[in-house]
């Protein structure tokens, strides 16, 4: 069975009853009944990464579902540093326990300057306190820090434009760092739809999607899922 992740990041969106609506959207009794349902022939892993401000609110709120529905936490990033006088950071000391994963490098991250290194630290941390990194890559050329098993390809020129990278050169990304780097999961992001998930899921070597906009409306991230 193909194991899937499903990653709804929120970005810089949302308050705590925005988060409340949205959960009772998406956790529609059709939608549990689907996920449980014999037919489905995917291990669907969903994961939700909201804002840090509503981040334990929404673990209250998912821990009434932990035996219905796989939902899992994630947090939008991790501080490079442990503790100390670092006004604004979130360390993964206050992480844990809290989110199962933590995106790395999103590429909108790094265009506010986290470099290479920055990011290498920032896997450091959340394995210490016993978070998964899920590391956003632009191309194979991106550096894989040592600790990384999953790696979300999101080339640059397909975020919130509207025109995803093709599913075959897709495949032959995920591939490359499935061969040659030892990855274990290898998801897709970058104006992911509806419309074409499938065609992103059905690569041999893809194991699911890293979802931003399209994530924000609660049917349209139930439907990417159930299309997947």
């Amino acid at each position: 069975m193909k194991k899937l992740f499903f990653i709804a990041n929120w970005k810089a969106n949302k308050n705590t009853q925005e988060m409340y609506s949205w959960f009772i959207s998406f956790f529609s009794q059709s939608f549990i009944e689907y996920i449980h349902a014999e037919e489905n022939t995917h291990d669907k892993k969903i994961i939700i990464c909201p804002p840090f401000p509503i981040l334990s609110d929404a673990s209250e709120y998912l821990s009434r579902y932990k035996a219905k529905i796989p939902v899992s936490l994630g947090a939008q990033t991790i501080a490079s540093i442990d503790s100390g006088a670092y006004t604004g950071e979130v360390t993964g000391h206050m992480l844990e326990g809290l989110v199962r994963y933590v995106l790395i490098g999103h590429s909108e991250r790094r265009q506010l300057g986290e470099t290479d290194a920055e990011i290498e630290k920032k896997v450091e941390q959340a394995r210490a306190h016993n978070i998964e990194p899920i590391l956003c890559v632009q191309s194979i050329h991106t550096p894989i820090p040592a600790g990384t098993h999953i790696v979300a390809y999101e080339p640059v020129e397909s975020i919130g434009t509207g025109s995803p990278d093709t599913p075959e050169h897709a495949n032959e990304v995920a591939e490359y760092f499935k061969e040659e780097k030892n990855i274990l999961y290898v998801l897709y992001g970058g104006s992911v739809s509806k419309s074409n998930v499938h065609n992103f899921i059905k690569m041999e070597y893809l194991n699911g999607v890293l979802v931003g906009g399209a994530s924000l409306d609660p049917d349209t991230f139930s439907d990417i899922v159930r299309k997947a």
